[in-house]
């Protein structure tokens, strides 16, 4: 919010020490009239002005009715920024009834004063038909407009209509141009995105390098597929030299924000000593979690460590219900590992067993009685081994989803980098 009513380092008391009452009173009119032809239009309206300020302190203080009007009353008066927020409150209901083509009328109003805001969201309302019928020609028009005042959330849009062809022709030149240009100003989802293009050469020429480089960026942000795309890419020695200890610092950070397929990782890397050092208990604390969501190879290895009593104390039931479980989704060496423990049960703990595998509470709270001594199961991972890293929100309304597949059905036992 712009303050520009107190114009207090004109402290009479400060200047009536070294100058008489007239030299002031002229000094005070030299600066008001040099800086009169400089100030925002508000300025030289003051009843507009305090409309607006009034807007401001209304809707943070949620009095959105309130906001709405004294929006409106600057709105009428021709401030670009009162439009736009008037527009936004009929786009959102804030105050007042959802009314998309008066958030079309208010947001036209002040694109054309030039408020690089109001021409994005303007461009998108046409994108998709909002408050209007869809028109892409508009679209793109007004989206170009923000583009072109570097606002990253325009440059990103234009990317997507040119990388797709969204009325206009597909066109990867241009689209890579805007991406760079989001990216370059330090877009975190962009990054991203253009690591991935580069990484499996969609749309564009593969290239290893750059897709490191923004996926990096990227991941030095806190942006979670990032993280795990480029531990995939240190497992595997895509572009990179093989790094196992890379490869699990960077599922770990992906892992701690709660990506299951790098927990699922985490806990093979940590069964296997590829990066660290083997530790069936941390092994078995990580798988948790993907197991429960239905990660099908954390589910067999589970089963295999109950069945085997590697980390854990061995216990027929609960191995049988995780074999069970991963063998529901088409694993075949569960249903071979199944199928052998049966031989050891009786038909009464097959039963029961299969009741566990029905009711994953059950089952989970029947893990957590049976391990007296091992390390706390929480939701996103054992915090007993690492804490979690300050979070990130994404600046922006189109999030990218995790890399990581629930029902994945590994035959063998590796960690997903797909």
């Amino acid at each position: 919010m712009l303050h520009l009513r107190n114009l207090s380092f004109f402290s009479y008391s400060s200047i009536h020490k070294n100058h008489s009452f007239f030299i002031q009173f002229l000094l005070l009119l030299f600066f008001l009239s040099s800086i009169s032809c400089s100030l925002p239009v508000f300025e030289k309206n003051p009843s507009a002005r305090t409309a607006l300020e009034n807007g401001f302190f209304y809707q943070e203080k949620k009095q959105y009715k309130l906001a709405r009007d004294w929006y409106e009353k600057a709105a009428k008066k021709g401030l670009s920024l009162a439009q736009y927020h008037l527009g936004q409150m009929y786009y959102k209901g804030e105050g007042t009834q959802k009314d998309t083509k008066l958030a079309l009328k208010w947001l036209q109003k002040a694109a054309k004063r030039n408020l690089v805001l109001a021409q994005y969201h303007l461009g998108i309302m046409y994108l998709k038909g909002v408050g209007a019928p869809k028109n892409n020609k508009l679209a793109l028009k007004w989206l170009q407009k923000a583009a072109k005042r570097n606002l990253v959330l325009a440059q990103y849009h234009l990317g997507i209509i040119y990388l797709k062809g969204v009325g206009v022709p597909k066109n990867n030149r241009l689209a890579l141009k805007w991406f760079k240009k989001a990216a370059r100003q330090g877009d975190i989802t962009t990054q991203y995105r253009l690591g991935i293009m580069y990484l499996k050469g969609e749309e564009i020429s593969k290239d290893e390098a750059l897709a490191l480089k923004w996926l990096q960026k990227a991941a030095e942000q806190k942006n979670v597929p990032a993280q795990f795309h480029l531990g995939a890419m240190y497992y595997r020695g895509e572009g990179v030299p093989q790094d196992y200890e890379k490869a699990f610092d960077w599922f770990r950070e992906a892992a701690v924000q709660g990506n299951m397929t790098a927990q699922y990782n985490l806990g093979m890397m940590f069964y296997k000593g590829e990066g660290i050092s083997k530790n069936y208990k941390r092994a078995h604390a990580w798988l948790q979690n993907p197991a429960i969501q239905d990660n099908v190879s954390a589910q067999l290895l589970l089963g295999q460590m109950y069945f085997k009593g590697e980390g854990v104390p061995r216990e027929p039931l609960i191995a049988y219900a995780w074999l069970h479980l991963a063998e529901t989704h088409g694993n075949k060496k569960a249903k071979l590992l199944k199928a052998e423990l049966a031989r050891q049960m009786t038909s009464k703990q097959i039963k029961k067993a299969q009741n566990l595998s029905a009711n994953k509470s059950s089952l989970f709270n029947s893990i957590n009685s049976h391990l007296s001594g091992s390390p706390p199961i929480h939701s996103h991972g054992p915090n007993a081994t690492h804490s979690h890293p300050p979070g990130s929100t994404h600046p922006h309304p189109h999030p990218h989803s995790h890399p990581s597949n629930p029902t994945h059905s590994h035959e063998s036992n590796e960690p997903h980098t797909h």
